[in-house]
Parts: C-alpha cells; sequence; structure tokens
C-alpha cells in the first residue's frame, strides 16, 4: 500500500483572502484536482484543532533587498475513505500515479504495512480515525507499535479491547 503523510501543499492568498482561508482549501484542492466541494465534504476530514498559522519575514527571493512576511496556515485534511469512487482520478485505492493539468502526482511507499493495518482494523470496529485530533493515530501506533506500551486485540465477541501496560 502506498501514500504520502504530512506533506506541505502551497497555495498563495490575496491580503483579502487571508481570513478565508478554508475557503481557499477548498478552492485549491477543486482546481487542482477536479475534485469539487461537495465531493470534498464526503471524502475529506478537515481537522480544525490542527490549524496553526506563522508568519515568517525575510528577504525576498525574487525581489533583492526587500524585506517580505510569509503567512503560512497550516491544516490536517485526512481522507475519510480511500475506496470512495470519487477519489479513483487522484489514483486512489491503489495509490496509482496520476496527472492532472501538466503535474504528475505520484504516491509514496510507506515504510511497512501496520499502520494500514491499524487504521483499518479501528474501521473495521466502527471507528472513525478522522474524527481524532491532530496527531492521535500517529501517537496511538507509536504507542503499539514502536514503544509497545499497549495492545489492541479483538474478544471473542468481536469488540475491540485496547490494553495499557502500566
Amino acid at each position: 500500500d502506498m501514500r504520502r503523510r504530512d506533506q506541505k501543499f502551497a497555495v498563495t492568498l490575496k491580503d483579502l483572502e487571508k481570513d478565508k482561508w478554508q475557503d481557499a482549501v477548498e478552492k485549491c484542492i477543486a482546481d487542482i484536482f477536479a475534485l469539487p466541494p461537495k465531493v470534498q465534504k464526503a471524502c475529506f476530514a478537515t481537522d480544525l484543532e490542527s490549524y496553526s498559522y506563522k508568519e515568517d519575514r525575510s528577504a525576498s527571493e525574487t525581489i533583492p533587498d526587500i524585506m517580505t512576511t510569509y503567512g503560512a496556515h497550516n491544516i490536517v485534511i485526512n481522507i475519510k475513505d480511500k475506496t470512495k469512487k470519487d477519489l479513483q482520478s487522484i489514483g486512489l485505492p491503489h495509490a496509482e500515479d496520476f496527472t492532472r493539468g501538466n503535474k504528475h502526482w505520484t504516491w509514496a511507499l510507506v515504510e511497512d504495512d501496520k499502520e494500514e493495518e491499524l487504521m483499518t482494523l479501528l474501521q473495521q470496529h466502527g471507528i472513525d480515525t478522522s474524527d481524532f485530533p491532530a496527531q492521535s493515530f500517529a501517537e496511538l501506533y507509536d504507542e503499539i507499535y514502536e514503544r509497545s506500551l499497549s495492545t489492541l486485540e479483538v474478544q471473542s465477541n468481536g469488540e475491540l479491547v485496547r490494553t495499557v501496560k502500566i
């Protein structure tokens, strides 16, 4: 399975648009990936708790001797269900390369399949990971697979139980 995480995706906002960043994100995804707002709402979960804004003042790269303030809105957007037919145009569910306009996009391999297995296990038991606050899934993965502080087990009655080592 292939996918890309935590990728920077930049779009320039005019000063008038800077307080309407959510609209700009929606328009950007619609323009670049041809995914209309209705599809975005059905397929993506924007993690508003992950939102941050940062300004950086530095010399302009294109105009010498001009100091420029760069503002960056950062947000995490999760795909609710990669098997949705509406996402085939961006190479899902099999993470195939795709082209939009004159740009070619490639999904990258995840180190192992444990992340995907964990996501699938949670979804099979009615847990929507798109509802998780920012970084919660990564922390759960780390807790289970990296630091072995907890386990997830499916009980004989089908219930998913998390056991935390103290």
